[in-house]
């Protein structure tokens, strides 16, 4: 049997069956035989043999070509010859001499090309699997990158606000002290000279009195001539007695309040209660309560104008000026918007205006137009992209996903839905009328109700008509009641506060047609009839207009924030959105 470097041919054998001494083209492994062509096919045909594993023997030509196509790696026990197969029992390569020689009897072989090819699939796989996992690594670093600058951005501007209320309280003290010492410098002046005037006549009457007492002294000392002959004298003496009344002048004291209490007044630092947290699909930072007013800038497309500056119930004023992003033209009446991203947006015919879904770009590109069956009344986007609707005067929520409409929750009669939104944890809350008992529900992505909103702790009604809700970044729900007012309620649904309150706000709403919160927290509330959006804290105090006519917002409907902090603002009754660069 020859044998040769890697290169040279495969040893052949002689066929182990016949006698003809032809060379061993095949191995079968359940015989431990080597056989001739011949022979192997008549093998084949046997009954018993019609199962078993037949391994062709490399010829001069197949090695040529295998070797191209393979690695030359020499057999461990062999080392002049290549490897070939592969042991699977023994997780070895081997070469055909190793087969010849019948140690690997019963063993499961198989081809090296076969098990070269297994293991790059695993290695694909690996790979693309460990860039994965570098790719999301990759992600959370940056999400941590970007959570440390944003914590220390706000926690300078949480150092920056304590100075300045330190600054603001030392110049309130000050006026304070110095008004005081005013009033005291006053009243010193004004008693202490009252005192020295009462003062001045007292002196006045003892000199008097000594005057008269030198000769009243010689008249007690003359002869009984001279004090008749001056009687008359004598008796003009007569004393009138005058008394003063001297009150003690008393200077006024201060009295020092406990200072211990000035924390009250200064105020307190309070930690974030609320995780990252993702609304209507969209992610925000975990800065749940406000804590410093935005700043915006509104100006016409491609142009950059300070409007000036909108005063607030304290007298101060914040500076709006931004730029505008977009304005896009809807060819529907469009009464809901929700951003899907910082580059598209779904937008409804809502309140019954009309069937038509759009998804719109901020290029002004109608990316896909959908006709419904019925009327909208208004909609809402879940994290992996599906909106979720409801109808005009229906009793049904609805999924629109890949081209298809599906059924959430069915026949919620007698009450109709109405507004709706998808909350951090991907639930959906949905105002529910029917007149009477009108309430609030939150309820999973398949239809099953979690949470009932509807009473107070009295036991009174919260809501006479809800229209629309959304979640704000603290889990507080907000719902616009009636078009007039707007009700939050904690996340377990106790009340929490009204906006305008009755007798409290200077201000109004006309008729509230959209709502969002940004990520700090603050509320925003659409007007239609004055023109105008309402920015409120989470204590439901009135900040600023952050968009008015001034601004070429007119009859503003539906608001949405979306992931990089853009206003979406449906106006003109619907026919165009307009995305504005709101930063906070």
């Amino acid at each position: 049997m020859a044998s040769g470097n890697t290169n040279a041919q495969v040893p052949i054998s002689k066929c182990e069956v016949c006698d003809r001494g032809v060379d061993a083209r095949f191995y079968c492994q359940e015989c431990t035989q080597e056989m001739c062509k011949d022979c192997q096919k008549s093998h084949l045909r046997m009954v018993m043999a019609k199962n078993h594993t037949i391994i062709r023997i490399a010829t001069d030509k197949d090695t040529s070509v295998h070797q191209q196509e393979s690695c030359k790696i020499p057999c461990q026990t062999h080392p002049k010859e290549t490897v070939q197969m592969y042991c699977l029992t023994c997780t070895l390569p081997i070469c055909h001499t190793c087969i010849a020689e019948k140690t690997h009897t019963n063993h499961d072989l198989d081809k090296l090309v076969n098990i070269a090819e297994k293991y790059k699939k695993y290695l694909a796989q690996f790979i693309s699997k460990t860039k994965q996992d570098i790719s999301d690594h990759q992600t959370s670093l940056q999400s941590i990158q970007n959570n440390i600058q944003d914590y220390t951005e706000h926690a300078d501007k949480t150092i920056s606000d304590i100075n300045k209320q330190r600054e603001q309280i030392k110049s309130e003290a000050d006026k304070v002290a110095d008004d005081m010492i005013r009033e005291v410098e006053h009243r010193k002046f004004k008693d202490v000279t009252t005192m020295k005037e009462k003062g001045d006549k007292i002196k006045k009457f003892i000199s008097d009195d000594k005057e008269l007492l030198g000769p009243c002294e010689e008249k007690v000392h003359s002869d009984t001539d001279t004090c008749v002959k001056d009687f008359k004298t004598v008796l003009s003496y007569k004393k009138n007695k005058t008394t003063f009344s001297v009150t003690p002048l008393r200077p006024p004291i201060f009295v020092r309040n406990d200072v211990h209490g000035l924390q009250d007044i200064f105020g307190t630092l309070k930690d974030q209660t609320e995780k990252i947290r993702v609304v209507g699909g969209l992610k925000y930072n975990p800065y749940g309560e406000p804590i410093q007013k935005l700043d915006y800038k509104i100006a016409p497309v491609g142009t950059s104008v300070n409007i000036g500056t909108v005063p607030t119930p304290a007298g101060t004023s914040v500076d709006i000026s931004t730029d505008v992003i977009s304005n896009i033209k809807l060819g529907i009446n469009g009464t809901s918007v929700c951003a899907v991203s910082d580059k598209e947006s779904w937008c409804g015919s809502g309140f019954g205006v009309g069937k038509d879904l759009v998804l719109i770009q901020t290029n002004g590109t109608i990316k896909k137009k959908v006709n419904l069956d019925n009327s909208l009344y208004d909609i809402t986007v879940t994290s992996s992209g599906d909106v979720i609707f409801t109808e005009w005067k229906g009793h049904t929520i609805r999924k629109y996903s890949s081209d298809k409409v599906t059924i959430v929750a069915n026949n919620l009669s007698p009450y109709q839905t109405q507004g709706l939104c998808v909350t951090s944890e991907q639930d959906i809350l949905v105002c529910l009328y029917n007149e009477k008992n009108d309430k609030v529900v939150r309820m999973s992505l398949n239809g099953q109700i979690k949470q009932t909103i509807q009473y107070n702790k009295q036991n009174k009604p919260l809501f006479s008509d809800p229209k629309l809700v959304t979640e704000n970044i603290n889990g507080d729900i907000c719902v616009v009641d009636d078009y007039r007012t707007v009700v939050v309620v904690n996340k377990d649904g106790q009340f929490s506060l009204k906006y305008p309150e009755s007798g409290k706000s200077t201000h109004t709403i006309g008729d509230c047609s959209g709502i969002a919160c940004d990520k700090l927290g603050y509320i925003l509330i659409s007007d239609y009839v004055n023109s105008q959006v309402h920015q409120i804290d989470s204590d439901g105090k009135f900040v600023q207009f952050v968009l008015t006519e001034q601004h070429g917002i007119e009859k503003p409907l539906g608001l949405s924030i979306d992931n990089k902090g853009q206003l979406w603002v449906c106006y003109k009754n619907g026919t165009e959105v307009r995305v504005y660069k709101y930063r906070s």
